[in-house]
């Protein structure tokens, strides 16, 4: 389902994004898996959520929160607090509903037809956030072909709605249903994207083996989502790449040169950030897009030192660069955000990551440490290939 009215979010990262005034309410039921603890984590927890639907444009009306100890096959949630989530949707009157879980088709169809309004789930609203922030021709497929598949399982069959049409050949014969007809086009428009997504990753790889031969420096920036990469890439390279204080601001890979202060020349390259429990279907599509980091010399992993689940954040980052065979590569964890950490978190973060390095995007500070840091990694490569 596509969420309307987008989010316009201020371009900055002085503060959080402020959701458009037109956009429609939505109840958010934060789900609290059995892998999240009570108290501080949880609340985090649900703050990420309550991200996640600013970011995709919706107005936050109200919030639920429950503990799940089983899931249940009709609505994942137990059947007191699927009436006392029904009975506040109806009583304040949202527009839809948004549960933080992994709800399956037949859970999704179920919970619509008790509430007889929209019911997302957690990766509705991501699959939301990409579809307006792809700019690019090959982000907007990478994320299209995502939807497809996530969409195609959820294609119900309707013995109701008979396409009058159809019957004849290359048909299931007379009567043939309208969602079969709807399942076909989908697989045919994936085996299309996917044509076209080919031939683009084929084109990359001849100019990573490019790249490779030049002997250039890549340091590709990765992270968890709204850590800062894209405001790290323009303070150091002075280039303009849109920053704002949201999740998934930014989707396409971008490169730019950094000329460092021994005159040495390096190429750093930012991907899309990335999200704890990302839809597989997403992480499929943009494979080619987060195969840029395979000819990277160095991984700067940027995590929020602000964040109070910063290490899970990393640990998730970590898992999803092992997944795309990038684990041997040379990492340098740096903590961005450090003129928001307190001076008892950032102790704790140094005892914790003792080789990791402290900078805030924002004030500069720590900047001098990175830039050093970053020749002493380009001096031991030996890569001295000058793009100029």
């Amino acid at each position: 389902m596509h969420l309307s009215a987008p989010l316009k979010a201020r371009q900055s990262a002085d503060g959080p994004a402020e959701p458009a005034p037109e956009n429609g309410n939505a109840a958010i039921i934060a789900e609290l898996s059995r892998r999240y603890a009570a108290g501080a984590d949880a609340k985090i927890a649900t703050y990420d959520f309550i991200e996640l639907a600013v970011a995709a444009g919706l107005r936050v009306s109200h919030t639920l929160e429950f503990t799940v100890k089983r899931i249940r096959p009709d609505y994942y949630l137990g059947s007191g607090q699927v009436d006392e989530i029904c009975e506040h949707a109806r009583g304040i009157g949202v527009e839809l509903v948004v549960i933080n879980a992994p709800l399956s088709p037949v859970h999704q169809r179920n919970w619509a037809e008790r509430l007889k309004m929209p019911v997302l789930s957690r990766y509705d609203l991501i699959f939301a956030i990409f579809d307006q922030n792809a700019r690019t021709a090959e982000g907007q497929l990478q994320v299209e072909m995502a939807r497809l598949r996530y969409e195609l399982p959820r294609i119900v069959s309707s013995y109701e709605a008979l396409d009058p049409l159809a019957g004849g050949i290359g048909t299931l014969g007379p009567g043939e249903q309208l969602t079969e007809r709807i399942k076909r086009r989908h697989r045919r428009r994936i085996y299309d994207i996917e044509q076209k997504l080919e031939k683009l990753r084929q084109q990359r790889a001849l100019r990573r083996q490019r790249r490779s031969k030049s002997g250039i420096f890549i340091a590709s920036l990765v992270g968890y989502t709204n850590v800062g990469k894209s405001t790290l890439l323009n303070r150091l390279t002075g280039s303009g790449v849109l920053v704002a204080d949201q999740y998934f601001a930014t989707l396409d890979p971008t490169a730019r040169s950094l000329r460092l202060p021994d005159g040495g020349k390096i190429l750093l390259t930012d991907t899309v950030g990335f999200l704890d429990d990302l839809p597989p279907e997403l992480v499929e599509s943009f494979r080619a897009t987060l195969e840029e980091m395979e000819g990277a010399s160095l991984l700067i992993h940027l995590a929020d030192a602000s964040h109070g689940r910063v290490g899970m954040q990393i640990d998730s980052v970590r898992k999803i660069i092992g997944e795309i065979g990038l684990a041997e590569t040379d990492e340098l964890l740096v903590f961005n955000k450090t003129d928001r950490a307190d001076a008892e978190t950032r102790a704790e973060l140094e005892q914790a990551y003792p080789e990791a390095l402290f900078v805030s995007a924002k004030t500069g500070e720590g900047l001098r440490d990175l830039l050093a840091r970053l020749m002493e990694k380009h001096a031991k490569s030996g890569k001295v290939y000058d793009p100029e």
